[in-house]
């Protein structure tokens, strides 16, 4: 676009069209995206804290198989396994029902 059009304003009889259901469905868009955003960044601070806690408890967790820090959490009957793989990264993941999860206890 070049500088002309960017100032130039709509004249009388030329305005563009609008479109009612369209502007509905991008507010609705946009309305979607604002909170998946703020969705994201909560995820991000909270993942952050949880990384950051079993950095510093790491040496209280117990382990998998690999020596990485691991934390087992029950939801009900879902069962989440928590594993520091490094300072930078954390994992949360659902144990398979059908495999045993083996973490071995902090000597």
């Amino acid at each position: 676009m070049s500088k002309a059009n960017k100032r130039q304003t709509e004249l009388d009889g030329f305005e563009r069209p609008s479109n009612d259901e369209l502007d509905a469905l991008v507010g609705a868009y946009l309305e979607a995206k604002t909170e998946r955003v703020a969705a994201q960044e909560a995820e991000d601070a909270a993942r952050s804290k949880l990384q950051a806690f079993m950095g510093e408890a790491s040496d209280e967790l117990e382990s998998n198989d690999d020596g990485e820090p691991c934390y087992r959490y029950v939801d009900g009957e879902q069962v989440y396994i928590a594993t520091l793989r490094t300072k930078e990264r954390l994992s949360v993941k659902k144990a398979k029902p059908s495999e045993p999860v083996e973490l071995h206890a902090v000597e």
